[in-house]
């Protein structure tokens, strides 16, 4: 069992096989961008599974601006599906610039 996070500006990756921990680090950085703000997160927070939406598409809705909160949430769940090297490419590229107003 192992379990840890790597970050690197906005960019957040959680890594291990520890799912307890994940989401309980989702559900404190929700509770940190969205709760604390007074803001609903039901605008702002998008949850995802990789292997039911196009990378395109979510890094799309990375670069938008967040409606109600400071920031928007987005979660990408079995991200390791995405094993393609242009998946690869558009990750990379992302998180080389990654959006100021997303994490």
């Amino acid at each position: 069992m192992y379990y840890y996070i790597v970050m690197k500006d906005s960019c957040v990756l959680l890594v291990g096989d520890e799912e307890f921990l994940k989401e309980e680090w989702i559900d404190a950085a929700r509770q940190k961008l969205f709760q604390a703000q007074g803001a609903s997160d039901s605008a702002d927070y998008n949850l995802f599974f990789a292997n039911d939406i196009d990378l395109a598409d979510i890094l799309s809705i990375a670069r938008t601006k967040p409606f109600l909160a400071a920031k928007r949430l987005i979660v990408i769940k079995n991200i390791e599906l995405l094993v393609s090297p242009q998946h690869k490419e558009q990750m990379l590229s992302y998180a080389a610039s990654p959006s100021a107003d997303s994490v």
